[in-house]
């Protein structure tokens, strides 16, 4: 650890006023929240070449519409688990609705027709809105809400499923994904 870096100076000299006002600049200059949203879809298989080719096939049939808020793909630090190789697509979109509600229906829209190539039906697609951590993979947390991957063959079934499979934790409520 690095005895002079500016946050360790902040905290020595518990000027927390000071560490809160760095980081919103830095937050607001590279597109974090509160000054966005966050939108990360994990993209799992067992076969890595097959994850990695569903991966930048999806971020490249979305980057002409989205190419300045996607960051990835990229495989994450913990790059397999539970025999699955895991990358992900970040979208740091701005903080209009209507843009937000635009791309997530692009969003899905693509996850089914990537489903529909037969090489990449078996690829699952876990969507985390609102992402609290992003250097964990496996379970990444969304503000008390929970994702569950969707595996459906059918285009109709996985826009369903992808609805019923929000569940908030304190309740067996399921509600659409209106987080955002």
């Amino acid at each position: 650890m690095n005895p002079a870096h500016p946050i360790l100076q902040f905290v020595q000299q518990h000027n927390y006023k000071g560490m809160f006002e760095e980081e919103m600049v830095k937050r607001k200059q590279f597109s974090y929240p509160p000054f966005s949203r966050l939108i990360l879809l994990t993209f799992k298989h067992k076969f890595k070449e097959i994850v990695e080719s569903a991966g930048y096939h999806f971020a490249n049939a979305l980057k002409s519409k989205y190419g300045n808020h996607i960051v990835g793909p990229a495989e994450p630090v913990i790059n397999r688990v539970r025999n699955q190789f895991l990358v992900e697509i970040l979208f740091k979109l701005p903080r209009d609705s209507k843009f937000i509600a635009q791309a997530k229906k692009d969003i899905l829209e693509q996850v089914a027709m990537l489903h529909d190539e037969k090489r990449y039906r078996s690829v699952v697609v876990v969507p985390d809105v609102d992402v609290v951590q992003l250097s964990r993979t496996g379970g990444l947390l969304k503000k008390g809400y929970r994702l569950r991957s969707c595996r459906c063959r059918f285009p109709v079934a996985r826009y369903q499923y992808l609805a019923s499979s929000i569940q908030h934790p304190a309740s067996n409520i399921q509600h659409l994904a209106s987080s955002i």
